[in-house]
């Protein structure tokens, strides 16, 4: 027993193209990663469930594997996917426990779009949830990765701080979630 049944996975299709090359990993088009993640979901969970699993899709084949040792939760862990355009919040809403509500990434694979850094950008994204898996959002746990914290009487002199540390403007700071 790793944790005493207090495991949490979790995991997303992959933004950064580095990461990609430091193990060695293609870094294919995003289509292509969203498809290899959404079938990596299903082959997980089948991994975790009681018997063996076979699975043949585009990108994973498993023939009659049973995976051991199961996880104590069940039907699983709980599990995090971290997510920022509408196919993979899709695809959390649906799969996930906790979705992690974050930026698009830029398709060059060199970071995330700081633009959709807004609470504009977020509504939608809980609205893309909703319209997702309408029966089973009240269920979901939302996350936002906080990129930054300051402890300030005045919240402009806080989002300027903030600015300079993380090579952001502080308009955007304080528009940010």
């Amino acid at each position: 027993m790793l944790s005493g049944g207090r495991f949490e996975f979790g995991f997303g299709a992959g933004y950064q193209k580095s990461e990609y090359d430091r193990v060695g990993i293609r870094f294919d088009p995003p289509a292509v990663r969203l498809g290899r993640f959404e079938e990596a979901v299903q082959v997980l969970k089948g991994l975790w469930a009681d018997g063996p699993l076979t699975f043949k899709g585009e990108h994973y084949a498993i023939t009659e594997y049973d995976s051991q040792p199961k996880p104590l939760q069940r039907p699983h862990p709980p599990i995090l996917i971290g997510a920022g355009g509408r196919r993979l919040l899709s695809l959390a809403a649906r799969e996930a426990d906790t979705v992690g509500i974050l930026p698009r990434s830029r398709s060059a694979g060199t970071g995330l779009d700081r633009s959709e850094e807004t609470e504009a950008s977020v509504a939608d994204k809980v609205q893309w949830l909703r319209q997702a898996a309408p029966d089973r959002f009240d269920e979901l746990e939302l996350a936002i990765l906080i990129w930054a914290v300051e402890v300030t009487e005045d919240r402009r002199v806080g989002a300027e701080r903030i600015a300079a540390r993380t090579g952001r403007i502080a308009d955007q700071v304080v528009d940010s979630p």
